[in-house]
Order: structure tokens, then sequence, then C-alpha cells
């Protein structure tokens, strides 16, 4: 089993590298989101049908009736389950528990997070040293934030200078395939309202190039062959 030291030292990174210094369940969801996860709220009795969809092809109706939470993770997608039913107060524990096997690297080595009960020990461990932290830890992280908005103005202004120009018209010159759209760490792609990229941060289109290299594969759910 992990260390506790180890633990909270998982929980401040996290905590750090995604700016929260005052955590929400909308900008838990955002962090989560980011790492490559899709996080789906569920409901116990009835759901949307792309939703239902997933929970079917995925064979998860047993977790779905029993959990309150659960991240599912295999080669073609990785999904965090929280449900809708709860409160605020109760999906920042659920999403903050199930952040916490995935930085314990739990989803490494299982593809449910209803593992061994020392895994459900670090992932509590984890989800009390994000949600609490102590005033050292909270300084720390404020520093930190600092340092990188310090950096974000200087690449800004030289932005602003016309050092990137040659990039952006680069990015503007791409030959896109289609209206598709891909996740940084997935390998389908998917169109636009697709479960997978709705609201995400981490998408970008499908190019000609991607498509031709053979890649990237349909998404099952949005473009079922």
């Amino acid at each position: 089993m992990m260390e506790s030291k180890e633990i909270r030292r998982l929980a401040n990174r996290f905590r750090t590298r995604y700016k929260l210094r005052q955590i929400d369940f909308k900008g838990l969801k955002k962090a989560v989101q980011e790492q490559g996860y899709t996080v789906i709220e569920f409901g116990t009795c009835e759901n949307d049908e792309d939703i239902s969809l997933i929970i079917e092809k995925l064979d998860l109706g047993g977790y779905i009736e029993r959990l309150r939470g659960f991240t599912y993770s295999d080669p073609e997608c990785r999904l965090v389950f929280v449900n809708r039913e709860l409160n605020e107060h109760e999906k920042i524990l659920v999403l903050s528990h199930e952040e916490g096997h995935i930085m314990c690297g739990h989803m490494d080595r299982s593809q449910i997070s209803a593992g061994p009960v020392e895994e459900e020990e670090e992932a509590n461990q984890f989800s009390h040293y994000l949600l609490y932290p102590n005033k050292a830890d909270r300084i720390r992280a404020g520093m930190e934030a600092y340092k990188r908005q310090i950096a974000a103005g200087i690449l800004i202004c030289i932005a602003a200078a016309g050092i990137f120009g040659y990039h952006v018209q680069a990015q503007h010159g791409e030959n896109y395939y289609g209206e598709f759209y891909v996740t940084e760490s997935g390998e389908r792609y998917h169109k636009k309202e697709c479960i997978f990229t709705k609201n995400k941060n981490n998408i970008r289109r499908l190019t000609a190039e991607d498509f031709a290299s053979g890649r990237y594969k349909p998404c099952q759910v949005c473009l079922p062959e």
C-alpha cells in the first residue's frame, strides 16, 4: 500500500496542475476530462439513449445498480461514472475518490475501479487530501499557481509580438477529413456532439493525414459500423 505522504503529494500535484484552489463539481469534472476521461452522469433507473448504449455495450449494468460511482478504462475508452441523483457535495466526494484511483495508478492494473480494499483506502486518502489540504499545502499550491500566471503572461506578450505567427498560419492550412473529432488520448474519431467529445477541451479536428494513417477508427456509439 502507498504511504500517506506519497498520496498527499499526488493530491497536491493534481490540485496545482489543474488550478483547483476552490473545488466544486464543475471544476473537478473539467480537470478529470482534461486527463482524457469522459465523465458520465448516470441515473439508476433511466438514462439518455447514448448513455444507455454505452452501459449496455460495456456490460456495466450491475455497477450502475449498486455503485454511486466508478471508473472504467480499456484501450478504446476511459470513463468515470457519477450518479446524477447525488447532491453537489456527494458528487464531489465520489469524483475525487475516482480521481484517486486514476492518480494512484489503479487503472493501470484494472479495468474497473471497484478493486481491492487497499486501493479503496488509497483513493479515500487521496480524496481527503484533495478536499481538505492543510495550510502549508494551500500556500504551496498558491505559489505554484502564481508562477504559472507569470509564465502565461510572458507567452501572451510573445504571441502578441507575432513570434508565433507562422505556427498559427500552419494550423489554418490543415486539411481536415469531414466533420469529425478526436481526443488527445483516444484511438477513435467522433461526431462533434458525441458523448465522448461533447464539452471536452482536449479535442481537435480529424485531419486527412490522421485518417490516412489508419490510427483512428470510427466511434462505436456515434458512428456504429
